[in-house]
């Protein structure tokens, strides 16, 4: 009981581990069974200011927002905001021209497979935030792949540096009621009523989606191991507990901002009320949430918060467990938004749960059953995200008939047609107005739009994107090529990154790094020419 003093809640010091005991997950509940069989199904296990609490709930006036009908004309229980405003500073030199929502994934772009996303579950209206530089792209993205969705566009000023949560805050006034928070670098195909029965379930203040990482092997985690050293050394990495049974989201701290550098400190009385939860820190967070409406008036209240995976949430999930004694002005801001949105009462403030669902790791046969879950927010997940999206790329984009948008063009111009599937192998995608030469050879990669490829060219698990030009006799392995680059004559690329319009002299050999045109590279390797 570190910290114990006369009137408070001593802390208890918890040593995290890497072991992780697989999750009890909560049956996910009919899509089609009503919230109010919902409530008289849990009405007998929660207490009675619970229950008095549900009953409030239910006989709230019904808001009614334009816009926000089905297609059945049934009015949606939850609005969406989806992210398309991040700058994709992990994803240098892919987004220095760019914009992050915009790389094309599997040659389409990226915030295409979101908003595909929502207009499978029956969405008809999303709030669609961005930088001002990529409203163009996403309008003409929008139009060019048949987006079904009312789009409400609200663009953020070019160069603004904006946390999710400040994001939120420019939209706070289109917002009536619970809202789901999506990212653009999101890929998934998890259905998302079991998140939304989740959080109807508990009456969630807040409900997100975790994802389990892939078990690696003796070798993988060896040759990861520096990696993993760097990003704990950046404060990259999260604890997150999770009581089993419940899904009730206990904690959720990053390590850079834990008070103590060796323990996590929690409250003696919360390990008795909960004292079987698992502590992860194997656990990725999809960047999916759904927020209880008043969350928007607590961060426009409270405008300190700027993000939402890393204060947002931490700030909801300890206060669970609190009883408002913090004299702090956030905790005060809390307190009277609480109190203010409780339908019972006018003096006491509402109770805070906030609730997980987690998918267990997608494995590497990659099972068409299994759940995908994926994010590219960085320059080696982009890479990998392409990879994995090939065998659903069609379901994803709710497209029925594969012939619409083929994974092979059937008009690319090959010198030797006679052998097109010795050349262009299974698991690659190759877009429209494409040129190739003689005695090629493209394996598991993904080349662009109006691409011309030279004689002799081998191109192996890389991403090539349009309008790129590479010159006979390259081999260019485990790669990507941005827009309009120039290959020249047998070069050799292994794990390289080609900017957009940087020209590779003839006889490159280059591997590991950067070519980018504000110089050579960025990461101290060497380039033989």
């Amino acid at each position: 009981g570190r910290g114990e003093r006369d009137g408070e809640d001593p802390l208890i010091s918890i040593q995290p581990t890497n072991e992780t005991r697989p999750l009890t997950e909560l049956s996910p509940l009919s899509r089609t069974r009503k919230r109010t069989e919902i409530n008289r199904s849990t009405s007998h296990s929660t207490s009675r200011k619970g229950r008095k609490r549900r009953r409030g709930r239910e006989g709230e006036r019904v808001v009614e927002v334009p816009g926000m009908s089905t297609k059945a004309g049934r009015k949606m229980e939850f609005q969406v905001v989806l992210m398309a405003a991040g700058h994709g500073n992990r994803m240098s030199p892919l987004s220095n021209t760019t914009p992050k929502p915009l790389l094309p994934v599997c040659n389409v772009p990226m915030v295409i497979y979101a908003l595909k996303m929502l207009e499978r579950h029956g969405f008809s209206t999303v709030i669609l935030v961005a930088q001002k530089n990529a409203a163009k792209g996403l309008r003409f993205g929008i139009d060019k792949y048949s987006v079904s969705l009312d789009i409400d566009l609200v663009t953020l000023p070019d160069g603004s540096d904006m946390g999710t949560v400040e994001s939120l805050r420019v939209v706070k006034d289109k917002i009536y009621t619970d809202f789901f928070v999506v990212s653009a670098d999101l890929i998934t195909d998890f259905e998302l009523h079991h998140l939304a029965d989740l959080h109807r379930l508990h009456d969630s203040s807040v409900s997100c989606l975790l994802k389990a990482t892939p078990e690696k092997s003796e070798a993988e985690l060896l040759a990861q191991k520096a990696s993993k050293e760097k990003a704990m050394e950046r404060g990259m990495v999260d604890y997150i507990g999770i009581e089993p049974h419940s899904s009730l989201l206990i904690l959720f701290e990053n390590e850079e901002n834990l008070q103590d550098e060796e323990c996590l400190l929690m409250r003696k009385s919360v390990m008795h009320r909960h004292p079987r939860f698992q502590l992860h820190r194997d656990l990725l967070d999809a960047h999916l949430y759904i927020f209880a409406k008043w969350v928007i008036d607590f961060i426009t209240a409270d405008k300190s918060i700027s993000t939402i995976k890393g204060e947002l949430i931490p700030f909801l999930a300890r206060k669970q467990f609190s009883d408002f004694e913090d004299p702090s002005p956030r905790s005060a801001a809390l307190k009277q938004v609480l109190i203010d949105n409780n339908p019972v009462s006018s003096e006491d403030p509402m109770e805070i749960r906030c609730y997980a669902h987690v998918l267990p790791s997608l494995p590497a046969n990659d099972g068409a059953d299994d759940v995908l879950c994926v994010r590219a927010n960085t320059t080696q997940l982009y890479a990998e995200v392409n990879r994995v999206i090939i065998p659903r790329f069609h379901k994803l984009l709710n497209i029925t008939d594969p012939t619409t948008l083929p994974m092979v063009d059937p008009k690319v111009e090959l010198a030797d047609s006679k052998n097109r599937k010795k050349q262009i192998g299974d698991g690659s995608m190759v877009g429209v107005s494409c040129k190739f030469g003689s005695k090629i050879s493209i394996k598991r990669s993904i080349i662009g739009d109006h691409c011309v490829i030279g004689d002799k060219v081998i191109i192996s698990d890389s991403i090539v994107m349009g309008h790129v030009t590479i010159e006979g006799e390259c081999t260019i392995k485990n790669s990507i090529i941005s827009g309009n680059a120039h290959v020249g004559d047998k070069c050799s690329l292994d794990r390289v990154q080609v900017g957009t319009e940087y020209t590779v002299p003839d006889g490159t050999n280059a591997r590991n790094t950067q070519l980018i045109l504000d110089g050579l590279d960025d990461t101290g390797y060497d380039i033989e020419e």
